[in-house]
């Protein structure tokens, strides 16, 4: 009768008031919901007027009006909460049941159970990489791993303006110029970057192809950043772009992007780093930094 089609257990956000999971009624007609129940892995006993239309879904929320913002595409009425408890970020059972009369014995009848797991061969990143976990076919066997997949949500996140200001005044003591800028995520995760610039006070911009029209040019991926590329057409107005792609955690030593900036800097002057980022999935942490960490 009804369906849990979709879970969103391991926020990228780590807040659990994020959480939220989708029922979907694939009949052909109206279901009332009044008093029905989560009983494994969440508590809550859905409220009076719960209905889904044929064919619709409904989201149950951990916190509903913090949903409700968050999506404010949905109808308020499709979104029902606060259910009690959390998933689990590591996979449990979630059990919903209803209540019938057998003679004059209230029994909890099962409707729908679904047992999900974290990672592996269920998904990559609705562990904590932004994604939800939905199903692919909902005429397929919902226990088994290939039924599940990671929802995309690389076409959701804007492109945002990272951008620093200041004097060059935390760097390396070994590091007596400054001739590199570099980026990387701080965690698995993608991302597209674009309009990389270092602009010394008073100058010019000094980091060339920051926008990788030349492909990838002096720009060196390194390290567990080195499945990175440049692309063309998902750059800001349509241009080229660089696809970072981590598969863990960035640091300026050997896992990293860089890319050289001339002529070099001097150290205690004034400089602004800025780039364009857009997430994509996974980690949303990102480090634009001058050699040295002088900026």
């Amino acid at each position: 009768e009804i369906m849990i089609s979709e879970l969103f257990f391991d926020p990228v956000s780590d807040d659990d008031r994020d959480e939220w999971l989708e029922l979907h009624n694939p009949g052909d007609r109206a279901l009332d919901l009044d008093g029905w129940k989560f009983t494994d892995g969440i508590t809550l006993t859905l409220p009076t007027g719960t209905r889904i239309p044929a064919g619709g879904w409904m989201v149950v929320a951990r916190d509903a009006a913090r949903t409700r913002l968050r999506y404010p595409e949905l109808s308020p009425n499709q979104i029902v909460g606060d259910y009690a408890g959390t998933l689990s970020n590591q996979g449990e059972r979630v059990t919903l049941v209803r209540t019938e009369m057998i003679g004059n014995t209230a029994v909890e009848v099962e409707v729908d159970a679904v047992t999900y797991r974290a990672g592996s061969r269920w998904s990559r990143w609705a562990a904590g990489g932004g994604s939800s976990l939905e199903v692919t076919d909902l005429r397929a066997d919902r226990e088994l791993a290939s039924s599940w997949a990671d929802s995309d949500e690389s076409g959701k996140a804007p492109w945002t303006t990272v951008q620093v200001a200041g004097p060059l005044d935390f760097g390396h003591p070994a590091v007596a110029s400054v001739d590199r800028v570099q980026f990387f995520l701080m965690g698995e995760g993608e991302a597209l970057i674009d309009d990389v610039a270092v602009i010394p006070d008073g100058g010019a911009t000094g980091v060339s192809n920051g926008g990788f029209e030349s492909g990838l040019g002096s720009w060196k991926p390194q390290g567990n950043q080195s499945r990175s590329s440049v692309v063309a057409g998902l750059g800001m107005g349509g241009s080229q772009a660089f696809y970072l792609r981590a598969s863990e955690k960035g640091e300026p030593d050997g896992n990293r992007v860089y890319g050289p900036v001339s002529p070099p800097l001097r150290l205690n002057s004034r400089a602004t780093v800025k780039a364009q980022a857009r997430w994509l999935r996974g980690h949303p942490e990102l480090i634009v930094r001058l050699k040295g960490g002088s900026l």
